[in-house]
């Protein structure tokens, strides 16, 4: 019977390992659990620690885009304040321009005419050498060389 006995007692045993590795596995489940939330916990306050950084930081930046930006803004309407009073001078040049072309094409008509009207009683002779004036006026010579070369009794008046 001590073979009977010790078979059943060997399966009592293993019973018994089974039972007792039974009421083991909570308490390791419970461990383990308890070190997933320590973990988590931990990892949670990290987390937590890196996003506040990240607020800190991402504000930091939008603040001073936000001041680039305001100050682009304000660069943008001095530009634009300029460009519009550029565009305004550059329309009164213009007028401005267009009145002295008219001017100008009037004042160059009458010069014409009048240099035209100039010419009208003048004359030119050519071939005369130079140093034939001797000590002659040039309106003087001229009146002589008409004189002799027209036949006149008297010498012509030339003004």
């Amino acid at each position: 019977m001590r073979a009977g006995e010790n078979a059943q007692q060997t399966d009592n045993n293993d019973v018994l390992k089974a039972i007792s590795s039974l009421h083991a596995e909570p308490a390791i489940k419970s461990d383990i659990c308890n070190k997933i939330e320590t973990e988590i916990s931990e990892v949670k306050y990290t987390l937590r620690g890196k996003i506040a950084t990240l607020r800190t930081k991402s504000g930091t930046a939008l603040l001073a885009l936000k001041s680039r930006m305001s100050a682009q803004n304000q660069a943008l309407k001095e530009l634009t304040d300029a460009a519009n009073d550029t565009s305004d001078t550059i329309q009164v040049l213009e007028d401005k321009v267009k009145g002295l072309s008219w001017q100008v094409e009037a004042l160059s008509q009458k010069y014409l005419d009048l240099e035209g009207c100039s010419k009208r009683q003048n004359l030119r002779v050519a071939r005369i050498k130079e140093g034939k004036e001797d000590g002659l006026k040039p309106r003087e010579l001229m009146a002589q060389l008409l004189k002799e070369v027209l036949n006149l009794a008297d010498t012509p008046v030339i003004d």
